[in-house]
């Protein structure tokens, strides 16, 4: 059975930021149709990757996902910046790579961000020095009592910054600060992690956080 919205309907949700402070969360739905939700958990991934190669290099990884069961919905919220910088010469130039992603599964609002950041340096010594940064932030919330007959509403956006200053790397090193948490009753967490480095040569990490609740 379904029961239809007015053409407009405004949807607030009193949730608290990760330091306790409440703060509502205002959900636009236009011309939505409400069925019975058939969805019983949800489901967020992110995963993602930074590769430095060069003489001198540098790669990390900064993930953190959060979900909670607050009862009538549940939301998870969540960030993820993978960055790399190598330093080389003319002659053999450094390389970076970073990528991230997230899967969402079960929700029925999602807000999507994304901000990528890539410098270049070249010195009168013929060093050169690059860096590339990308970050993601995450919120889905799923409502206990209905689904969106239309699907799930997803907003994106994707906006291009100026790097913060950095420091060039010296020497070879890959770091990782993950967190993965889930409060409520029918929950799980999964991190899985990899960082190598090579002399003179490579850094690289990669994560994969998977948060169900």
């Amino acid at each position: 059975m379904t029961h239809p919205l007015r053409s407009f309907h405004l949807l607030s949700i009193l949730a608290p930021k990760p330091d306790g402070t409440p703060t509502p969360w205002r959900l636009s739905l236009e011309g939505r149709t409400m069925e019975r939700d058939e969805d019983e958990n949800t489901a967020v991934s992110v995963a993602g990757e930074a590769t430095a190669v060069g003489e001198d290099t540098f790669a990390d990884a900064d993930v953190t996902l959060n979900a909670r069961d607050y009862g009538p919905y549940s939301i998870t919220r969540g960030s993820a910046t993978f960055t790399a910088a190598a330093r080389g010469d003319e002659d053999a130039e450094p390389a970076v790579f970073v990528d991230a992603f997230a899967n969402i599964f079960g929700a029925d609002f999602v807000s999507l961000g994304r901000t990528v950041s890539e410098v270049t340096e070249r010195d009168t010594d013929g060093s050169v020095v690059t860096m590339r940064s990308t970050r993601l932030e995450i919120l889905a919330v799923e409502f206990d009592a209905f689904d969106f007959a239309e699907g799930p509403v997803v907003r994106e956006r994707l906006a291009s910054v100026a790097p913060e200053e950095f420091a060039p790397p010296q020497g070879n090193l890959a770091t990782y600060d993950v967190e993965a948490d889930a409060a409520g009753d029918d929950t799980d967490t999964r991190v899985d992690v990899a960082a190598i480095t090579l002399e003179d040569q490579l850094s690289t990490v990669s994560v994969h956080a998977d948060v169900l609740v």
